[in-house]
């Protein structure tokens, strides 16, 4: 199977977006109890060469919100140049986690273990179908921004699925001290990307509830150069 990255024209929330272009998306994910739409902003950025495709992803946890803050570093900041290749760019995952400062999605349910999800179950299935569909499995690779549970802080690390060569090689180009084998569990984005081929890091710097600009900054710079 060829790069997911290597089409010419990018298609995404109804928006065509073809090599050398950056363009901002809302992507509709859900709705609400009311029946309003719900959408995540993402940035696609593309390179003029073919190559892979990389998203990289936040606040699939609404309060781990330092991946947030790491994404849009890279959404403002813009700290290189996509030479080949698409970069997709999802700050926040789980909207209603996030803005209600909650681990979880109304429902009380873990986004985090309903991927790849399914059109007709839970709310939280149907978010996590939607978000599988619409970017992961239009992707080739992935890094997964998270921060360590409340009342905890996490020495920063990478989780993947060692056994995997390609998840390793990404793993390890991180650098960092700490570096946890694991498929995940059963449910969770790394798990099920993973079995679509998608290789898939896990990095887990800081707290939850609170964002480091200088955390952002390092785990930024990571992304920027791996």
């Amino acid at each position: 199977m060829g790069l997911r990255g290597d089409v010419k024209v990018l298609e995404l929330a109804g928006r065509r977006i073809p090599r050398g272009k950056s363009l901002d998306v809302q992507l509709p994910l859900s709705q609400t109890y009311s029946g309003a739409n719900v959408r995540i902003p993402v940035r696609v950025w593309r390179g003029e060469r073919p190559g892979p495709a990389v998203f990289v992803t936040g606040a699939i946890h609404g309060d781990e919100i330092n991946g947030a803050g790491i994404v849009r570093e890279i959404i403002v900041g813009a700290p290189f140049q996509i030479v080949a290749g698409t970069l997709v760019l999802a700050p926040v995952v789980n909207m209603f986690g996030f803005e209600r400062h909650s681990r979880y999605l109304p429902d009380r349910r873990d986004l985090n273990r309903h991927f790849p999800g399914s059109q007709s179950g839970s709310p939280a299935s149907r978010l996590a179908h939607a978000v599988f569909n619409e970017l992961v499995a239009r992707c080739d690779y992935g890094i997964d921004l998270h921060s360590a549970a409340v009342r905890r802080t996490n020495f920063p690390g990478v989780r993947a699925d060692l056994l995997r060569p390609e998840a390793r090689r990404i793993a390890f180009a991180f650098g960092c001290e700490l570096v946890v084998n694991g498929k995940g569990p059963k449910g969770s984005l790394r798990r099920a990307a993973c079995r679509k081929a998608a290789p898939r890091s896990s990095s887990r710097p800081a707290r939850s509830g609170r964002s480091s600009r200088a955390w952002s900054r390092s785990a930024c710079a990571a992304c920027a150069t791996r």
